[in-house]
Order: structure tokens, then C-alpha cells, then sequence
């Protein structure tokens, strides 16, 4: 089976750099830190607890932290300049051939991402060439356009030549819990009609499997994964269809363990 992740690891790595940043900087207090790095204070203060046994992180509010610590911008050179546990983390959960050159913007701690409409708008905004207001009306309706007014306000997008496109970097989020809740927006565009046309897709199974078989569906999953984001990195497949696609896999329950 694909190794899994050593959050406890991650971690232990994290706080190490960060005390270390600290020790170096004793004048700068933590919510001091938090603001200018552009992550929750809330997040700061259990990377330092050592008592905090929580096995989750929020991989975003990591890489904005190390973006700050190392100084550098793209996700590929954050993870160079940082310890082996952080290469090996974002190994394993991302393609770094598509999201190395990504570079996650830090101005967003205060946007709600769990609001649909502000996390819409951004993922249009985060496209290759941008996206137009009028897609932004089409898609979101007059709450998108009341939420694109806020952002556009707020500096975190900008619009050039008839284009709103991020302030800065060209992601941002990598959260999967924000990914988690979104999902079930995605599907709300689903069109049966477009399925007719064969112009989508969508299908679900569901097996007992043994291990065997569920590690071979996962590397199937992998492998699409990477021609799907080598196709839409291609600047030569860019234009203005908004298109999406997710997957997911996982077990009803997590049972290692083979039954008779």
C-alpha cells in the first residue's frame, strides 16, 4: 500500500521551523507573525502546543507559513527550501509537475472560502486567462456579481483588458476540507442534458473490495489525475469554457482488514 502521511512528523518538522524563525525574532509576537505571514493565529498556536494530538492540518495555511518562512514564492521552491517530512507530504497528496509552479496567495485569510459565492468567484479568477464579469453573472447570478464588487474592493482580484484574474499568485487554496465542501456545488452545474450529448460525465461504484483492489482503482485515479492537470496546464488548451472536474474515492468504512 502507498505509504501514509505522518501528520505527527509534519508537524513536530513545522513547529521546529517556526520556533526557530521566533528565536530569531524575539520582538515579533505571534498574532504579530500571523498577520504579516497571512495565516490564522488560531493555527499558529496549536503548531506550537505540544500537547495538541490533532491529526489534521490545513495544507494551505502550511504553505502560506513556509511561503513566509523561506521567503519564496512558488510551491515548488517552498517545498525545496523546506525540511524532508514537508517534501514528502506534498509528494504524496499533490502532482508538484502541476501545482509546483503554483504560488498560493496569502491576502485571503479573511475571505470565507466555505461561502460558495466567494469561493466560485475566486476559482474563476484563478483561470490561465482569467474569466469576464459576464461569466461571473451567468454562472453566480446577482450574488456573484455583489461578491465580485467585494472582491474587486478588497484588491484580492483585479480586472485588466476585460479580464478579472487573482491579485496575486494563481491559487488559492489547497484546503481539503474546503475541497470536501464545495464538491456537492460542482455538482449542482452537472446538466443531464449535456450527458445526453455526451458532453459530460459522471459514474459511481461501489464493491467490497480487498486491498488489492482498492490500492489498483486508486492508482487508476492517479494516473488520470495526471493527464487530466497536463491537459489544462497547456496554455494551448486555455479559452472560455469553465470547466470542471473532481474525483473521489474512499471506503464506507475503514476496515484494513479482510472478512470472510
Amino acid at each position: 500500500m502507498k505509504p501514509v502521511i505522518n501528520v505527527k512528523a509534519l508537524k513536530a518538522s513545522l513547529r521546529e521551523a517556526f520556533l526557530s524563525y521566533r528565536r530569531e525574532r524575539p520582538h515579533l509576537s505571534l498574532r504579530a507573525i500571523a498577520k504579516h505571514a497571512g495565516v490564522n493565529r488560531y493555527f499558529l498556536s496549536k503548531l506550537i502546543d505540544d500537547d495538541d494530538d490533532n491529526t489534521s492540518l490545513d495544507l494551505s495555511q502550511v504553505l502560506i507559513l513556509l511561503q513566509f518562512i523561506t521567503e519564496r514564492s512558488a510551491v515548488n521552491e517552498i517545498i525545496e527550501a523546506s525540511s524532508q517530512e514537508v517534501k514528502d507530504t506534498f509528494g504524496k497528496v499533490f502532482n508538484l509537475d502541476y501545482f509546483g509552479p503554483k504560488r498560493v496567495s496569502a491576502k485571503l485569510q479573511h475571505i470565507d472560502l466555505y461561502d460558495s459565492y466567494n469561493y466560485f468567484v475566486l476559482v474563476l479568477s484563478s483561470y490561465g486567462r482569467g474569466t469576464k464579469r459576464e461569466f461571473v453573472s451567468k454562472i453566480l447570478g446577482f450574488k456573484g456579481e455583489r461578491t465580485l464588487k467585494k472582491l474587486l474592493n478588497y484588491g484580492i482580484v483585479f480586472e485588466e483588458k476585460g479580464r478579472i484574474k487573482l491579485k496575486e499568485g494563481n491559487e488559492f487554496t489547497f484546503s481539503m476540507d474546503v475541497m470536501r465542501q464545495r464538491i456537492p456545488d460542482y455538482l449542482k452545474f452537472y446538466s443531464y442534458d449535456r450527458c445526453l450529448q455526451q458532453r459530460n460525465f459522471i459514474h459511481v461504484y461501489s464493491e467490497g473490495l480487498n486491498e488489492k483492489g482498492v490500492q489498483r482503482v486508486f492508482e487508476l485515479h492517479q494516473d488520470l489525475n495526471s493527464k487530466i492537470q497536463k491537459i489544462i496546464s497547456d496554455e494551448e488548451n486555455w479559452g472560455d469554457i469553465p470547466f470542471f472536474s473532481f474525483a473521489c474515492m474512499d471506503r464506507l468504512y475503514d476496515c484494513d482488514e479482510e472478512s470472510n
